[in-house]
């Protein structure tokens, strides 16, 4: 029989689910500066334990999961904003410009400017096509 601890209370209280609810938390504080070590502590969950945590509920490790989300963030910034692409950057989390540019193309293909440069063609042709 499992035992719980009537001295915490989580909002979920599996490991399983405060990783989910570190999901959400994340997903919505893209922007600061996030370590494994802060995730496992934001979770609740020792820093021993909670990268297999993580990647056994998200199936990826915190910081390649992190990465993809600030990167599909910032194909829907570029898609939506005409925010400077170093400030896109920095919205993401992702302190670096250069750094930044660097993760998009090796991801993308492109850097972030002939992107949104491509984007916006492509949406220009769709809009005559009509």
């Amino acid at each position: 029989m499992i035992e719980l601890s009537l001295t915490h209370t989580w909002r979920t209280p599996t490991v399983d689910g405060r990783i989910l609810d570190l999901r959400e938390y994340l997903l919505d504080q893209l922007n600061l500066d996030w370590t494994v070590e802060k995730m496992a502590n934001k979770a609740g969950i020792s820093l021993s334990h909670f990268p297999v945590a993580f990647g056994r509920v998200l199936k990826n490790t915190p910081a390649a999961w992190l990465k993809e989300r600030r990167l599909e963030k910032a194909i829907h910034l570029i898609e939506t904003t005409y925010d400077h692409i170093d400030q896109i950057s920095l919205r993401i989390g992702m302190q670096d410009p250069s750094h930044f540019a660097r993760n998009f193309k090796d991801k993308y293909g492109l850097s972030p400017t002939e992107y949104r440069d491509q984007f916006h063609e492509n949406r220009l042709a769709e809009l005559e096509k009509g």
